[in-house]
């Protein structure tokens, strides 16, 4: 019984930390911010941080094809829904201290979206040049 309490506070205090873990959700992202200039491996997993005035961020899979790197958000995630009110974003590949500023764009290319389960939302990533 005390192992399971101890684990619980464990996990309770990381989840209060601002960075995602696992499949917690965590806040503003850190890392020096720059322009995604080299694109990541053809897939894996990367953070995104949304809703740039009450940073929440979070732990997804992404695909790079063509050199874009694209999302398949759930319509009920919760990052997914603060996209529909600030497309604008912060992402950070798995392992790297640099966070990219990206503006989320639906994807309307069938030849893109071919290569998708139909039935999913894909979202391609686009650099913000201006920072």
């Amino acid at each position: 019984m005390h192992k399971v309490i101890l684990i619980s506070l464990a996990l309770l205090g990381l989840a209060a930390c601002s960075e995602p873990f696992f499949y917690f959700s965590g806040g503003r992202l850190t890392g020096e911010e720059t322009p995604l200039v080299h694109m990541p491996a053809a897939s894996g997993v990367l953070q995104i941080e949304t809703l740039p005035t009450d940073p929440y961020s979070v732990n997804i899979g992404y695909v790079l094809l063509d050199g874009k790197v694209y999302i398949d958000p759930a319509e009920d995630r919760q990052w997914y829904q603060n996209i529909l009110v600030d497309p604008t974003v912060r992402i950070r590949f798995d392992g790297s201290d640099q966070v990219h500023p990206m503006m989320t764009v639906p994807e309307s290319n069938l030849e893109i979206l071919t290569q998708f389960d139909p039935t999913r939302i894909i979202l391609r990533l686009e650099p913000i040049e201006d920072h």
